[in-house]
């Protein structure tokens, strides 16, 4: 009978992990274990100690300061097919910062990136680093914004309370993460009926739901050491690991971080239009008025001679459709009025 020297389980021949706690096995006697057995339960250990990383927690490169100026929208015009398409100033202002941040958000992912490949190469250096090198790349374009809302007239909202309310509304990488967390956590309870919450354990990474997670502004290398220690001493084999790491899709991460880093913007804007600023925000009535017109031209149900009507009202109720771009761009191709309406409201062929 052989015994594994981490947890104390008995082992059936020729395994190579422990079936309780991971450990990889190096079989001793049964005479060698009776003076000190350890219950498997009460003492959770490494289940990987000699496979899995001991890299200190990733130590984010520096990253730039994002500055975005204070801007007062005009009223734009724009020649369509013998109309003119009218953006007013509360639309420009939105589209203005629509693009600023568009361009600084892409930095960011980019350093992000970087630091994904330099740092993250199991599944235990991704769930204790990932969170930190998103927050970190993610915070400048957060202190952008809130240090232009007092410019604008908002003095009472702190950066705590706009990562906060950023975080709830746009963090498509905390659902990523949650559902890796919970995956984790499902493995533990299936192998040993025990869940490591790792969740409460950490004071600067607190999880809110699914609306995901407040990234790394707190997190001090103690509590990443906490949430090391939680991870390495799981029962998770080291073949499970693998597996749950390999579910994870790196350009699905980044291109989810790309859009949660762009849409500091929208948390800004909708600060500003909500305390009655004159800037244009979208609004679910009136799109889905527009998504319901966008069906029938699509349909042939409307008059073709007033198709450029209805694609004015479409762009001045919510020009940052996809769909209502690639229609005009497939219904006028080759247009100057339609590329000079491209640019400026962003559309490069692929999305706006």
């Amino acid at each position: 009978m052989s015994y594994c020297a981490s947890c104390g389980s008995k082992l059936e021949a020729d395994v190579k992990f422990c079936p309780d706690c991971g450990t990889p096995i190096n079989t001793f006697s049964e005479s060698s274990v009776q003076a000190a057995p350890v219950a498997a339960s009460d003492n959770i250990v490494s289940s990987a100690s000699n496979t899995m990383s001991t890299s200190a927690p990733a130590t984010p490169m520096p990253v730039s300061k994002v500055h975005i100026p204070l801007y007062q929208g005009v009223r734009r015009e724009f020649p369509f097919m013998g109309r003119t398409l009218v953006v007013s100033a509360a639309m420009d202002t939105f589209n203005h910062y629509r693009k600023e941040f568009r361009a600084h958000a892409r930095q960011a992912v980019n350093s992000l990136s970087v630091e994904y490949t330099n740092h993250v190469f199991d599944l235990d250096t991704f769930l204790q680093n990932f969170s930190i090198m998103y927050g970190h790349c993610r915070k400048p374009l957060l202190e952008a914004a809130v240090n232009l809302l007092p410019q604008a007239g908002i003095y009472d909202v702190s950066l705590q309370v706009f990562e906060e309310r950023h975080t709830k509304d746009f963090c498509l990488c905390g659902n990523d993460l949650k559902i890796m967390m919970d995956c984790f956590n499902a493995t533990i309870t299936a192998n040993q009926n025990k869940k490591v919450q790792t969740y409460n354990m950490m004071p600067g990474l607190v999880f809110r739901g699914i609306g995901g997670f407040f990234a790394a502004t707190a997190l001090n290398y103690a509590s990443a050491s906490m949430l090391e220690a939680s991870i390495r001493n799981a029962h998770v084999t080291p073949a499970q690991r693998a597996e749950l790491f390999s579910r994870l899709n790196p350009n699905l991460l980044m291109e989810h971080a790309y859009l949660d880093y762009w849409r500091v913007f929208l948390s800004m804007t909708g600060w500003m239009n909500r305390r009655g600023l004159d800037v244009w925000y979208p609004n679910d009535a009136a799109t889905n008025q527009a998504d319901g017109l966008f069906e029938n031209m699509c349909a042939l149900k409307l008059p073709e001679e007033k198709n450029p009507d209805f694609v004015i009202t479409l762009l001045q109720t919510n020009p940052y459709s996809d769909n209502y771009f690639k229609y005009i761009n497939w219904k006028y191709a080759g247009s100057e009025e339609v590329t000079a309406i491209n640019n400026y409201f962003g559309f490069d062929g692929n999305n706006v």
